[in-house]
């Protein structure tokens, strides 16, 4: 499946530019494989198609990566960025690899209540066994 975008000054055209020696229909923006292969096709116009400052062929699909820069007319001065939305880049994986990590980790668990509670500091009550006194040792006030 192939997703195409007109470039031009034409109201028909998907991004209509005004730029002085923009043209009609001055250019073509085709995406294949689920819109990450891209390419631009200068449709004939008198003033040229620049990928990162170089002209590109009339007629011919110029290959399109993340962040070159796409100029239409020799004498516009503004170009446009060329990004994919699925692109990832290494800030993106890594936000990704955290947000994994933190849904694969488990959540902690409360702890369960105890069946004989130690007696509060203060206390007269006796000392459990195993809790470092003799079982019938008194904490005093």
């Amino acid at each position: 499946e192939e997703l195409r975008t007109s470039v031009g000054r034409d109201e028909s055209c998907d991004l209509r530019l005004e730029g002085r020696g923009v043209s009609k229909f001055h250019a073509q923006i085709i995406f294949r494989r689920g819109g990450t292969d891209a390419s631009i096709t200068d449709l004939g116009s008198c003033n040229g198609t620049f990928v990162n400052e170089e002209k590109i062929r009339m007629k011919e699909p110029h290959p399109l990566a993340h962040g070159d820069l796409v100029r239409f007319s020799a004498y516009e001065r503004t170009s446009f960025r060329f990004e994919l939305p699925e692109r990832k880049t290494g800030e993106r994986l890594m936000r990704e690899h955290r947000e994994e990590a933190r849904i694969q980790r488990p959540s902690p668990q409360p702890l369960p209540p105890q069946s004989s509670p130690v007696p509060a500091f203060g206390s007269s009550k006796a000392r459990p066994p195993g809790s470092g006194f003799p079982a019938d040792a008194t904490v005093r006030e």
